[in-house]
Formats: structure tokens, sequence, C-alpha cells
């Protein structure tokens, strides 16, 4: 049976190396992007040298509750175990601290924090039951 993960910010940087690494490795990688048109491209490239069946594209954005629940209830419905998660979405909005927004630092927080609660609480009832995302 092969492994099914998920890269959050799979579409560009270190999330579209490990999405290869594990394509290459045989494992089913459903990537979570922000942008599904910036990442249409690359998912294309990929599907034509990896095939349909190992690579799935979906938008979510990791620092809205809402957003990750329409999210894991798509990817359950499509798939019967999640084995892994990498949360490896991320943003950077630069300049200094004293010139950030609350705004800016709000979004900041949720993508690069709050996601990680929201994406492991939607996934980890699922990989618990089946053991999964452990070395056990």
């Amino acid at each position: 049976m092969m492994k099914n993960i998920i890269i959050t910010g799979a579409g560009t940087g270190m999330g579209l190396s490990m999405t290869k690494k594990f394509l290459e490795n045989d494992w089913h990688v459903i990537m979570g992007v922000h942008n599904l048109n910036k990442a249409k491209n690359v998912y294309q490239e990929l599907v034509q040298k990896y095939s349909l069946e190992k690579v799935t594209l979906k938008q979510v954005n990791v620092g809205d509750s809402e957003s990750v629940e329409e999210f894991s209830n798509e990817v359950n419905a499509e798939n019967d175990h999640i084995d892994a998660i990498i949360n490896n979405a991320g943003i950077f909005i630069g300049g200094q601290l004293q010139d950030l927004t609350e705004e800016e630092w709000d979004k900041t927080m949720a993508v690069d924090v709050k996601s990680i609660y929201l994406m492991t609480k939607a996934f980890i009832p699922g990989m618990i039951q089946r053991r999964a995302g452990s070395n056990n």
C-alpha cells in the first residue's frame, strides 16, 4: 500500500524539494498550497514526471481553521489514510518589528505557528488510530 503524506507549502522552496524526495521514494504526496494558480505549473510537471496517482494538489489557508477543516474533509474523503504530515508552510514579512502592523503580525503567527496546531489537530486522530507518523 502506498504511503500518503501531506506537505504544506509544497509549491516552492523546501516544500517542493521535500515533495520531490517523497515522490522519488514512491509516496503519494498531497501538496497543500495557499495559491493554486502559482502551484499549477509545478504540479503539472510533477504529474508528468511521477503520475497523477502519486501527487495531489489542494488549496488550503493553513492559518484559518475553516479552511483547514475543509481541506481535511476533502483529503480524508479521497484517501483512506494519512501516514505523515510536514507542516512546512511559512511566510516572512520583511522589515523591522516596530514597522510591522498588527495585521501583519497576526498573519505571520497564523501561518507560521497556529497552522501547526490546526493541521496536526485535523489529522492526528486518524494517525493515532493507525499508529502512523512514528517509528513504531
